[in-house]
């Protein structure tokens, strides 16, 4: 698997070799005007190469399994709790995956339609999230959505994400 590095806002990634954790900074600027998807071969003093990804993103994504709940709000709108999975989570937005044995699919939405969800993280104390969002992507089986307040970094989410982003590079 390929591992990812965030280019920030002074057009700068850090590579850190899998092999001995030394690190180097490198602007990446000329990178970043491409669309396409950016491989880069990294050679560190000890020897070690390897392969990486830039990510463009401005805060950091992960894969996570949690079931939650949410309600689409608005006019002529159902405003029961429909059972979702959280399968990706931001500190400005998730992406929920639901079947259709609940009534509704994603063909269900327009972009920019709210929803309330809630869901608890995974974490030592189950902590309970309760966000508006709005609806940014539509695909066949998810909902990509973006928080109302995304400019606003929820810290105990950026937290959580800074927590399993470190788990999963110790495994």
């Amino acid at each position: 698997m390929l591992k990812k590095v965030h280019i920030n806002d002074a057009k700068t990634a850090t590579f850190v070799c899998p092999r001995c954790d030394n690190t180097k900074t490198v602007d990446v600027s000329r990178y970043i005007a491409g669309c396409a998807r950016t491989r880069v071969r990294s050679k560190c003093t000890c020897g070690w190469s390897w392969t990486s990804i830039l990510e463009r993103r401005k805060s950091f994504r992960i894969a996570v399994n949690l079931p939650g709940v949410y309600m689409q709000r608005g006019a002529n709108r159902p405003m029961g709790s429909i059972p979702v999975n959280i399968v990706d989570l931001s500190s400005t937005g998730l992406r929920i995956k639901h079947g259709d044995q609940h009534g509704q699919n994603p063909s269900d939405f327009k972009l920019d339609d709210f929803i309330s969800v809630e869901f608890y993280l995974n974490d030592h104390a189950k902590t309970h999230i309760r966000k508006t969002a709005f609806v940014k992507n539509i695909s066949p089986q998810c909902i990509g959505a973006e928080f109302e307040a995304a400019k606003q970094r929820d810290p105990v989410i950026d937290d959580y994400l800074l927590n399993q982003r470190f788990n999963q590079m110790a495994v």
